[in-house]
C-alpha cells in the first residue's frame, strides 16, 4: 500500500455531508481552538507516535506505533461520506468540522522505533471508528506498544450479534497479525496479543478472550456493557474493566452493571474493575477534548464527564498503562523461559 495519501479537501467533504438529504450540515470552517485541542493532545509516553493505514483481514485497519521521530511522511485517507455525517449526527456540525480538520497527535508514516512491540487489537464502539480515539490510542502507543484500530472509519450499528460478530473480527485479526508478526513495515510481538476496545467493542474484547483463534494474553474494557453472547463469556486471563463512577445514574442501571461483571468476571482473580469519578461514556473520544462551546448541550450531556477530555483521558491513560505493564512483563518473561 502506498504510504503517500491525499487528504481530501475540508470543503469537498462539508459539501458531501451538506448534499445528503436529512444529513445535518458540517459547519463551513473547523476552529482553530478545536483542531489544537485534538493535535495538541498530550502523549504521557517516552516515545512520539506514528500512525498508517493498512490492510486487515476483514477491511482496512490503523496502526498507531512508537515512532524514532515525529517527522511526517504522509497523511490521511480521505473520510468516507457516511463516517462524515455520522459525526455530525453524533456531535453537531461544527464539532464534525472540528474533529475532520485535527490530525491527532500522531505523525503519519513517521519511521517505527525498532524492535518488536505488544500488540493491542482495538475495537470501536457501535457506529464509531477507530479514527474518533486518536488521543487514546496515540497515548498507549506513546508507552511502546502497537495499536491496530479495526473499522477506522467507522463499524456496524449495535445489536446482540454485534457482541460475536465484533470478537470474532478481532480474533481473525489476531491470527493474520500474529501469523505475520509485522505489517506496513511496523514489528510487534506475537507472542503478547492484547484484546481492547470502547463500549460494545470492549465487551467484544473481553469476549474474544474465549473465541480467538490464537491467544490472547489479557483485555481491557473500555466502558462497555456486557450483552449477548459477551455477557456469559467468563474468560479466565486478565480483564481490565474501566467504567465511569455517574452520581445521576439510575440505581437499577448500577445494579444492573455490576451483575453483570460478577457474572463475566466469576472467580477470575486478574479480572479488575476501575471506577473513575465523573468518567462518562464518550470521554475516550476525541470529541471530549473541544471545547465545551463546540457541541450543542443536548448533545453533551451525560455524555461528557465534568473532568474535561484531558484530565478525562490522562486516567484512562494512567490505568490502562499500569495494567498493560503488568501483562506484557509477564509476556516478557514467557518468552524468556521459552527461549
Amino acid at each position: 500500500m502506498p504510504r503517500r495519501r491525499h487528504l481530501l479537501g475540508f470543503a469537498a467533504l462539508c459539501v458531501v455531508a451538506a448534499c445528503t438529504p436529512s444529513a445535518p450540515k458540517v459547519a463551513d470552517h473547523p476552529t482553530a481552538a478545536g483542531v489544537a485541542a485534538i493535535d495538541g493532545a498530550r502523549l504521557a509516553g517516552a516515545h512520539p507516535v506514528g500512525l498508517r493505514a493498512a490492510d486487515g483481514p476483514d477491511g482496512p485497519l490503523w496502526l498507531f506505533y512508537p515512532a524514532s521521530s515525529d517527522a511526517s511522511a504522509g497523511s490521511a485517507a480521505p473520510l468516507p461520506p457516511d463516517y462524515v455525517i455520522s459525526l455530525a449526527r453524533r456531535f453537531g456540525g461544527q464539532a464534525a468540522a472540528d474533529l475532520i480538520a485535527a490530525r491527532g497527535p500522531v505523525a503519519w508514516d513517521a519511521p517505527p522505533l525498532a524492535g518488536r512491540h505488544p500488540l493491542l487489537i482495538f475495537t470501536p464502539g457501535a457506529s464509531m471508528g477507530g479514527q474518533g480515539y486518536r488521543a487514546l490510542l496515540a497515548g498507549i502507543a506513546s508507552h511502546g506498544y502497537v495499536v491496530a484500530a479495526l473499522d477506522p472509519l467507522g463499524s456496524p450499528p449495535v445489536s446482540d450479534q454485534r457482541y460475536a460478530d465484533a470478537a470474532d473480527a478481532l480474533g481473525r485479526a489476531a491470527r493474520t497479525l500474529a501469523a505475520q508478526g509485522s505489517l506496513d513495515g511496523v514489528a510487534f510481538d506475537r507472542g503478547c496479543l492484547v484484546a481492547i476496545g470502547h463500549s460494545i467493542g470492549g465487551a467484544a474484547a473481553v469476549l474474544a478472550l474465549t473465541r480467538s483463534p490464537v491467544p490472547l494474553v489479557a483485555a481491557i474494557n473500555l466502558d462497555g456493557d456486557y450483552s449477548g453472547a459477551a455477557k456469559a463469556s467468563a474468560p479466565a486471563r486478565p480483564i481490565l474493566y474501566v467504567t465511569g463512577s455517574d452520581p445521576t445514574e439510575a440505581e437499577r442501571s448500577v445494579r444492573r452493571r455490576a451483575a453483570d461483571w460478577a457474572l463475566v468476571a466469576g472467580d477470575n482473580p486478574a479480572a479488575h474493575r476501575v471506577e473513575l469519578g465523573n468518567l462518562r461514556h464518550l470521554d475516550f473520544h476525541d470529541a471530549a477534548l473541544l471545547p465545551a462551546v463546540t457541541i450543542p448541550s443536548g448533545l453533551r450531556h451525560r455524555r461528557f464527564g465534568p473532568l474535561g477530555g484531558a484530565r478525562a483521558l490522562a486516567s484512562i491513560d494512567a490505568e490502562v498503562s499500569a495494567f498493560l505493564k503488568t501483562v506484557t512483563a509477564a509476556c516478557a518473561a514467557n518468552s524468556q523461559a521459552r527461549g
